[in-house]
């Protein structure tokens, strides 16, 4: 053998032996601690009982139930709106839409006004009959669907 081989033999037979077992490194009984090797900790796993799994048999709901969604969809000025009849605002459309009397029938004041101050221009009696046209071809369905939600007949 080289004299390298066995230097290296010797070296590490004369090298202290560490004979810490894991009980003594985790309580940290072991003699010489700078020369104990370290150990890394074991995670414990967790265990989970019958108890962890059972769900309570009412949950808290989270949100409003249907009953409350469509109150809410109902707002206050609803409750007071009276229904709008489809025929009479197709005629008034068709009549009196030069002055825009479908608008204040439908509660919309506002482009009422508008209409009336528009009057001598003929535009509010063209958008008024292209108004009962669509809503001819809708129907009454999507006419209540749209104008009556929420208001008894």
């Amino acid at each position: 053998m080289s004299k390298k081989s066995k230097s290296n033999k010797e070296t590490l037979q004369n090298l202290p032996s560490f004979e810490t077992t894991e009980d003594e490194i985790r309580t940290g009984n072991n003699l010489d601690r700078e020369a104990a090797p370290e150990v890394e900790k074991e995670e414990t796993e967790e265990t989970f009982t019958e108890e962890d799994f059972i769900v309570p048999e009412t949950q808290p709901t989270t949100g409003p139930t249907m009953e409350e969604e469509f109150h809410e969809s109902i707002k206050p000025k609803d409750i007071m709106r009276k229904r709008i009849n489809f025929w009479c605002f197709i005629v008034l459309a068709l009549v009196g839409g030069f002055f825009g009397l479908q608008e204040f029938y439908r509660g919309n004041v506002g482009l009422g006004i508008l209409a009336v101050l528009f009057c001598w221009t003929c535009i509010p009696a063209i958008v008024a009959a292209i108004e009962a046209l669509v809503w001819l071809f809708k129907g009454p369905e999507i006419f209540d669907m749209t104008y009556n939600r929420g208001i008894a007949e």
